[in-house]
């Protein structure tokens, strides 16, 4: 059905699709289609993110930093286990299927539905064998095995939400995901609050992926394509040698991320964890805005440059830029500001330590509002390899930095590891978005 190194979309797109992916659109045209989708992504994560900062906050309230610390490396860990067995093919399900019909497109995701099932299996066996030879409590391993599952889960309903957003179906990947999130934290709170411990919490949310799970496949299968699983390996070989560096570089990114959280746990311990992760999920807040712009305009960045080319992208680029530069400024003198307050009122006292570290991680929230929209121009370009390269140079140097400096300074250490790999992160992206647009951008 289709030949070894091309999908059938490569030739030529219908001519519906074709108009629209050529077609000219005005400045104006420009900011309300990437507002709009932006406002549409921007809610659903708002609400994802209070519903897992009103989990996270009780945990700290309730069960202090010890237990957060052992929630966030359980969490954190698992996280990279779904990179592990995403294999990039959220992004390149997007990227494929935008410029064409759902039809065109199911055939794609069911065999990727079904080469993530596989994923998912040894994303979940090499998280948990790791971490079997390294010092950590049994009581904390248990967890990790019984929270990673979702790893199975998540893979899943993540396609089906990425392959909306392929025919600006943003509303649905909204609504999908705000549920996700919600149905976990309401769950979570309710073994919480029952007097549950911390293993039953995580149960709970498991659980609470479940049901996420069936809700996105049944309305995908309803308001975008039918959603099957079948197995093919000639398909599969096409999608692996095209997904594998977005794959590399989104792993690389979530180690470059969260690697710190894990190094801290097992060179400091939980209580160093919960101070540092007070802070860092300030970070993980603001991550949301920037990413929901930069994911609302990804498939029209797609489109622009299959058809329309260099000059058209890199108008698009520099209006993006203009608006995260200006968001990213504002929001870090803002937090680096008000940091002793918001910790205070957040938290309560007994995690001022955090505060310190939050005035550093500021500079890591500012330059994520640059490079995460970069990283998206790049793969819409089809420059993903190069930005695997970077992200293992930035990867690299978390890792160093953190086993150079968590010994003896343990969460500042971290934190300062943090900012320096995003500062090489945006420093590689913008060299070399500017090798390749050149005067354009």
């Amino acid at each position: 059905m289709y030949a070894v190194m091309q999908f059938p979309w490569q030739k030529s797109p219908t001519s519906e699709a074709s108009k629209w992916m050529l077609a000219e659109e005005s400045p104006l045209a420009t900011l309300w289609t990437t507002s709009r989708n932006g406002i549409l992504l921007l809610s659903a994560r708002g609400i994802n993110m209070l519903s897992q900062f009103a989990l996270f906050l009780a945990i700290s309230r309730l069960m202090g930093q010890e237990a957060l610390g052992v929630f966030s490396f359980v969490v954190s860990t698992t996280i990279l286990g779904t990179y592990i067995s995403n294999l990039g093919m959220d992004t390149l399900i997007t990227r494929e299927a935008a410029p064409h019909s759902p039809a065109d497109g199911e055939n794609l995701l069911s065999n990727l539905l079904s080469l993530k099932l596989i994923s998912s299996v040894l994303a979940y066996s090499c998280i948990n064998l790791s971490f079997l030879f390294l010092p950590l409590e049994s009581s904390v391993q248990r967890q990790l095995l019984i929270y990673s599952t979702v790893i199975f889960l998540n893979s899943i309903s993540s396609l089906l939400w990425f392959y909306g957003d392929a025919f600006d179906r943003f509303l649905l990947h909204g609504i999908l995901w705000a549920s996700n999130h919600f149905i976990r934290a309401a769950l979570g709170l309710l073994v919480l609050f029952s007097g549950g411990y911390l293993e039953r919490v995580l149960m709970g949310l498991v659980v609470a992926e479940v049901f996420s799970l069936g809700l996105s496949w049944m309305l995908t299968n309803r308001w975008v394509g039918k959603v099957r699983i079948r197995a093919d390996v000639a398909v599969w070989e096409n999608a692996l040698q095209k997904a594998w560096p977005i794959a590399l570089g989104g792993l690389l990114g979530a180690v470059s991320f969260r690697i710190d959280v894990s190094i801290l746990q097992i060179l400091r311990g939980p209580q160093e964890v919960g101070i540092y992760s007070a802070a860092f999920k300030l970070v993980e807040v603001m991550h949301v805005l920037p990413s929901s712009l930069s994911l609302s305009i990804f498939p029209r960045l797609s489109r622009t440059f299959q058809g329309a080319g260099v000059s058209q992208t890199a108008r698009i680029t520099r209006r993006l830029l203009f608006l995260t530069f200006s968001l990213g400024m504002a929001s870090s003198l803002i937090l680096y500001s008000a940091a002793p307050f918001i910790i205070r009122l957040l938290y309560g006292t007994g995690f001022d330590e955090s505060i310190p570290v939050l005035q550093i991680l500021v500079l890591k929230i500012f330059f994520i509002f640059l490079s995460l929209p970069l990283s998206y121009m790049l793969i819409a370009v089809g420059e993903e390899r190069k930005m695997t390269g970077i992200l293992a140079v930035s990867a690299l140097c978390s890792i160093t930095i953190n086993l150079l400096l968590a010994p003896g300074y343990g969460r500042y250490g971290a934190a300062l590891a943090s900012v320096a790999s995003e500062v090489l992160l945006f420093g590689g992206y913008a060299f070399r978005l500017w090798r390749l647009l050149g005067r354009e951008i």
